[in-house]
């Protein structure tokens, strides 16, 4: 029987410790970074997702203030033209009354406004009276509030007046009915 007797000593192994951090460090940052990577992806998720969600709200505020100012622009035009309408002066009807005083509508020349009350008619007349009596049938009206001959021009077998009329708007407005 051969037996055999180890007497030398045995070395214990030096690089074992060593070894064994090396692999826990290294199995710790592989961890470590997988979990930095899933976070990371987490993360851009959740930020493209808030994105999203944000420009949708702008989307959303900003046709709300388009709404808002249609809305507002709406009720602008609606008070505009409602203060035209209070204030408009029936310009066509009165043209049309005015044309009817006159013998033939070639008589007249120019018919012009200046303001809300005051308008000036130009005309032709065959005489001095026939411009007078022109100016007293207008003054005879209700919304003429005075009629003034401020000028006269003989021509060859005619005469070319200037008259000048006030008006009260409110009865012009009666008179004619609805605005234009």
């Amino acid at each position: 029987m051969n037996t055999e007797i180890n007497l030398l000593e045995r070395k214990p192994h030096k690089y074992t410790a060593p070894v064994i951090a090396t692999a826990v460090f290294l199995l710790l940052a592989a961890v470590m970074a997988g979990v930095l990577v899933v976070q990371k992806h987490v993360y851009t998720e959740e930020i493209a997702n808030q994105e999203h969600d944000l420009q949708e709200l702008k989307a959303s505020v900003t046709d709300h203030r388009k709404a808002g100012a249609d809305e507002r622009e709406l009720q602008k035009l609606h008070q505009a033209i409602t203060s035209i309408k209070a204030n408009a002066v029936p310009a066509s009807a009165l043209y049309q009354r005015v044309l009817d005083y006159l013998p033939t509508s070639d008589r007249l020349i120019a018919y012009e406004f200046h303001g809300d009350h005051t308008f000036v008619v130009e005309a032709r007349f065959s005489s001095l009276n026939a411009a007078a009596d022109y100016v007293t049938i207008l003054s005879d009206e209700s919304y003429i509030t005075d009629a003034e001959l401020t000028g006269i021009d003989g021509r060859e077998s005619s005469y070319q007046a200037v008259l000048t009329l006030r008006l009260d708007k409110d009865k012009l407005q009666r008179e004619f009915g609805e605005h234009e």
